[in-house]
Parts: C-alpha cells; structure tokens; sequence
C-alpha cells in the first residue's frame, strides 16, 4: 500500500476510534447522558472503520451514512459483522438522531445496542490489522 494510502487508513482509524471513545464516554461518564449523542456516535464509529476498510483496499465510496451501500461495497471475502436490521438500525442513527422532530425516543438500552453494535465492527475491523497492509 502506498504511504499516503497508508497515512490515510490510519486517519480513518483514528477517527473512528474518536466516535468510539466519545460514545463510550457519553453513556458512562454522565449522570444523565445524551442518548441521541451515544448513538450517533456508536454510528459514525463503526462507519468510520468500514471506510478505514474501503480504503485499504482502495475502493471508492460516495460521500454516505448509508450503512447498507458502505456494506455492498466491502471487498469479497469480507463481510460487515452485522445483520442486515442492525446496518439499518445504525444507519438511522446517523441521521434521525440529528433532528429532534425525526427520531426515534432513544434509551439506555438503545444507546447499549448502538454501542455493541459499533463494538463488534470496531473488532472486526481491528482484527485485519489494516495499519499494518
């Protein structure tokens, strides 16, 4: 892989290991959290590394929250570590979560599952050890 190839998943990683940090933090660290902002973040976490994937391999992707299309775009032999309900239900807190007149009424255990979610992409992708291509 080139350098700036390179320089670039490792941005991505970055990034994404941010939202992660950032969700994590916001459901644990406050008495009353921001369930849309745990969300949200346990979204753009594992967006962010599934870019980081698309990337290392050199695939170009539009500019999207759209966890299906990210999906449909994974190189073969790699499969996005979620079931077709849970990309959607990630999907949408990439958006509704943003206006409070379209989203859903989130909870603890909303921002859980958001979490999880994000936990098992955020493993998967770390297992490929992309910094290292």
């Amino acid at each position: 892989m080139p350098p700036e190839q390179r320089e670039l998943v490792r941005r991505w990683l970055a990034a994404a290991e941010g939202d992660w940090r950032v969700a994590h933090a916001l459901l644990t660290s406050m008495a009353e959290p921001v369930f849309e902002a745990v969300c949200f973040h346990a979204q753009q976490c594992a967006e962010k590394y599934v870019k980081a994937i698309l990337v290392a391999h050199a695939i170009d992707f539009p500019k999207t929250h759209d966890m299906a299309r990210l999906r449909q775009l994974m190189p073969a032999g790699l499969a996005l570590p979620l079931s077709e309900r849970e990309t959607d239900l990630l999907t949408d807190y990439a958006v509704e979560t943003r206006y409070p007149e379209d989203g859903p009424d989130l909870d603890r255990a909303a921002s859980h599952e958001a979490i999880h979610l994000a936990d098992r992409v955020r493993n998967a992708v770390l297992a490929l050890h992309l910094e290292r291509l």
